[in-house]
């Protein structure tokens, strides 16, 4: 019996719907549990309720110790993890990080290193041919979303070419248990992992926090602002007076119209300029397909709705207007960077995650500052806002001899201490503790002080978080020195500002059965490349958003793409994650 057929029934938590009846259970069971009398069983009751089910149904590797003790194996085992190359990373075999995992589990690692590039193809070949599988997967999903997401693995899940580890979470997890209690409000984290056979097949890469959950932050150049005696705009229509100054009045004071008003790129949706803009007409998920649920029951397509054609309106105002310059739609991100980050001090505002992603130096941070949601003409001013989701930190194949092992291991990176280390380095050397009272970027108690940055740096301290991790406290609540030009701070900040322009119901992910996904898959990347195609046309005036005969041939594309089967089928996947 697995962990999600036992906790679904027997612990009566809620689950989707349809996994209750792809992993029932007898009726008698049901009796058994429903019948018992007893509707104050402890949570620790529970738990011995789960581990004895799940220990009189299989046996267990013996050299295994119990949850919570270490080292991990009673004997010397040796296993290998495939991992993607990190130029950040100096060497995974002598990592501190790798040493001190092995010294705490009394387990050997050795690494296969795939060039990030290769890693989706590579895991393919990998399982096609169904040999020279390594023991376990270390951070792909880091590198590559979809090749191990929760809707895709579940092809190498039914095929028995990855462990499900549904039994090992109920007998050994003490720290994925944790994570998932601390988590499970609304669509919680376990139902994320959770693929439509009921089986989880991955353990978890999750960094929670608040100033990365509003992707598409603006940032202004504050300078000019003050040349110009111009104040922070709050609505699209001051918005666009704002730009007009800007490249029209020489905010930089050089004597030279080398001004550009405001720019993106498309080869990341953080980067592209519009998305922040679209949210002062529609809600517009770029998490997942651009599906919006506002009623909490309904799922829609925000591309074909009236309010998406007036953001379009607006895109194309601007850009035609060369306000929102055209080169968002053919640059990448290196050139933005340029731009940016000219010594001229040429760029007006760009939309970014994080202020210190584009402005590259603490005297172009000092340039900008972050604003809030602009107010539509409609009232409407929606955050573009990315809740959290868990990504494959590790995957164990059904090559691994000891997969009970690599589970604890596994599970141990998601402990406290692991995920420090995994993220901040060591102790003392590259972060402390701070005194009581330290605040942190967002006013509140700090737990944790950075005295070596050496994250995103060269470094042979940790993996980069390739692997399972869970960054929640320190990610909220790492001390702030008081500059407030520090981009972290000022990162913090402007996601405060975005917190009351939230999404009622932001839908972070669907998931789909085999059959669903076989129908959908093509469709959902066709409508993603449809309707970003669509985006720029609109923007730089290839198509005229404002023309009805146009905009009913934009219309009637979807319909040949197929999303009326999208919509049907991600309804029927709502249903069933949102089932009480």
């Amino acid at each position: 019996m697995s962990m999600k057929k036992f906790v679904s029934m027997v612990l009566v938590v809620c689950m989707v719907s349809s996994l209750l009846m792809a992993c029932g259970k007898s009726g008698s069971e049901k009796e058994t549990a429903s019948d018992s009398g007893n509707n104050t069983t402890t949570p620790a009751e529970k738990e011995s309720l789960a581990q004895e089910t799940v220990d009189g149904e299989r046996e267990w590797d013996p050299i295994v110790t119990e949850a919570g003790t270490f080292p991990i194996v009673t004997e010397p085992i040796t296993v290998t993890f495939a991992v993607p190359q990190n130029t950040n990373v100096e060497d995974y075999n002598t990592n501190y990080y790798t040493k001190w995992l092995e010294e705490k589990s009394g387990i050997n690692i050795e690494f296969e290193v795939i060039p990030q590039a290769d890693i989706a193809q590579k895991v393919q070949l990998a399982f096609a041919s169904d040999s020279n599988l390594p023991d376990a997967y270390l951070g792909v999903g880091r590198v590559n979303a979809n090749t191990f997401s929760t809707n895709n693995i579940i092809r190498y899940g039914s095929a028995d070419q990855v462990v499900a580890l549904n039994d090992y979470i109920v007998k050994y997890g003490e720290n994925t248990k944790a994570l998932f209690e601390e988590f499970s409000d609304g669509i919680s984290i376990e139902q994320m992992m959770t693929s439509a056979d009921g089986n989880i097949y991955y353990m978890p890469a999750f960094g929670p926090a608040t100033v990365n959950r509003y992707t598409s932050k603006l940032w202004i150049n504050e300078g000019w602002l003050k040349a110009l005696d111009l104040e922070v705009p709050t609505t699209t229509e001051e918005f666009k007076a704002v730009l007009e100054a800007f490249a029209t009045r020489d905010p930089n004071g050089n004597g030279k119209q080398d001004e550009i008003a405001y720019v993106g790129t498309t080869e990341n949706p953080v980067y592209s300029a519009y998305d922040y803009l679209i949210g002062s007409f529609c809600v517009d998920n770029t998490t997942f397909h651009r599906l919006t649920a506002e009623d909490g029951a309904t799922i829609e397509y925000a591309p074909v709705t009236d309010d998406w054609r007036n953001a379009m309106i607006y895109l194309n105002d601007l850009t035609t207007s060369g306000l929102l310059s055209s080169l968002t739609f053919t640059q990448d991100l290196a050139s933005l960077k340029q731009i940016v980050n000219d010594e001229n001090d040429i760029c007006g505002a760009f939309q970014s995650l994080g202020v210190g992603l584009v402005a590259t130096s603490q005297d172009v941070i000092n340039r900008y500052i972050g604003i809030d949601v602009l107010t539509g003409p409609e009232g409407m001013a929606y955050a573009v806002s990315q809740p959290a989701t868990p990504a494959a930190g590790g995957v164990i194949t059904s090559a691994c001899e000891h997969p009970e092992a690599v589970f604890r291991l596994f599970d141990l990176m998601l402990s406290f201490e692991a995920s420090t280390i995994s993220r901040y380095g060591i102790e003392g050397v590259n972060w402390e503790t701070p005194p009581a009272g330290t605040k942190d970027y967002y006013g509140t108690e700090a737990t944790l002080s950075v005295l070596e940055n050496i994250w995103m740096l060269p470094q042979n301290t940790h993996w980069q978080n390739y692997c399972p991790f869970v960054n929640a406290i320190h990610n909220e609540h790492t001390a702030w020195n008081g500059d407030p030009k520090q981009g972290e701070y000022l990162n913090a900040q402007t996601a405060i500002l975005y917190k009351d322009n939230e999404p009622k119901n932001p839908i972070a992910t669907l998931i789909y059965n085999e059959e669903e996904l076989e129908e959908i898959n093509d469709i959902m990347n066709n409508l993603d490349d449809y309707t970003n195609e669509a985006i720029a046309k609109f923007a730089v005036g290839n198509l005229d958003p404002k023309d009805d005969a146009i905009w009913k041939q934009y219309l009637n594309e979807f319909e040949i793409i197929g999303l009326g089967d999208f919509l049907r089928i991600s309804q029927t996947a709502y249903d069933r994650m949102t089932a009480e």
